[in-house]
């Protein structure tokens, strides 16, 4: 009869009859009580290992449970909040800072922060980017937003601080509208104040000259008339110069009066003709004496 072949073995018997072979060899070389050292110094290492393991899901779990809380932590929170990359993409950012730019998160991701920045502060955010990249503490500035959905300016105060690997950057803004608004006002109101003070000063200037001008001319008059020689001609037309110069100044003092009228909104339109030609001959018997004492040439033509 033919031998039959032993069953072929599987990779456990394999496995097992080296296990045996092996201890056969380690029994020869140590005694019982250094096998079972042996094999409890192992088995403090299995459980040394399986506690580090516990230890590691654990935290990992925390880390995952952390990192979830964050998340939720600045979505509900109602200061914007953006991380950008060195050049400004926006890597991240909560709700808040969404609805702020008008967008959904999804659309802005890897968007360019800057592309929401005025044209006139755009130069102040690429430079607090780069002192933020650059500095180890926080930054800060001013800067307006320029929103598609807004014709009205968006003034907001940005504060950033980079991550500690330095590839990033958190930044949260804070609305300061109603702020810069107030200040505009304050700054118009301020602008308007000063300007009616120039106004009011060159009224005076202007006022004190008026009132000046036909003074100077009946007191001038007034000492023409007492020269013994003066003849009776003269002397009439002396005397009409200074009535001409008491209307005037009657005149300026009515319109000192209409003026306060005027800002009291009690001033009554009164339309009357004038006679420019008679105004004009007015003027020029007035300040004849006065240029020719100067030795200046002054001619008036009427047509």
């Amino acid at each position: 009869m033919k031998k039959k072949n032993p069953p072929p073995t599987t990779l456990r018997q394999q496995a097992e009859e080296k296990l045996k072979k092996k201890s056969l060899k380690t029994d020869s070389k140590f005694s019982e009580a250094d096998t079972q050292k042996v094999n409890h110094e192992l088995q403090i290492h299995q459980i040394e290992l399986e506690m580090q393991n516990e230890e590691l899901t654990r935290a990992k779990e925390l880390a995952d449970l952390s990192n979830k809380n964050y998340a939720d932590l600045l979505n509900f929170t109602s200061v914007p909040y953006y991380k950008l990359s060195k050049e400004g993409e926006i890597i991240d950012l909560n709700l808040s800072g969404a609805n702020l730019l008008g967008k959904t998160p999804n659309h802005l991701i890897k968007s360019m922060f800057g592309f929401f920045v005025s044209d006139d502060t755009k130069p102040n955010f690429n430079r607090f980017l780069n002192k933020v990249f650059n500095s180890k503490g926080s930054e800060s500035c001013e800067v307006t937003l320029s929103l598609n959905d807004s014709k009205i300016p968006l003034y907001v105060y940005i504060n950033g601080h980079v991550t500690e690997n330095g590839e990033c950057c958190h930044i949260t803004l804070v609305d300061i509208s109603d702020r810069k608004l107030a200040e505009n006002e304050l700054i118009r109101a301020k602008e308007k104040a000063e300007e009616s003070d120039r106004l009011k000063t060159a009224f005076l200037a202007n006022i004190s000259h008026e009132i000046r001008t036909p003074m100077n001319g009946i007191f001038g008059f007034t000492e023409l008339l007492k020269e013994p020689t003066l003849s009776r001609n003269d002397q009439q037309a002396y005397i009409h110069n200074m009535q001409i110069s008491g209307a005037r100044l009657l005149s300026t003092i009515n319109n000192i009066i209409d003026l306060s009228k005027i800002e009291a909104g009690l001033l009554k339109v009164d339309i009357q003709e004038a006679n420019i030609n008679k105004t004009l001959e007015s003027v020029y018997t007035f300040f004849k004496p006065e240029i020719e004492s100067k030795r200046l040439q002054f001619i008036f033509q009427c047509r």
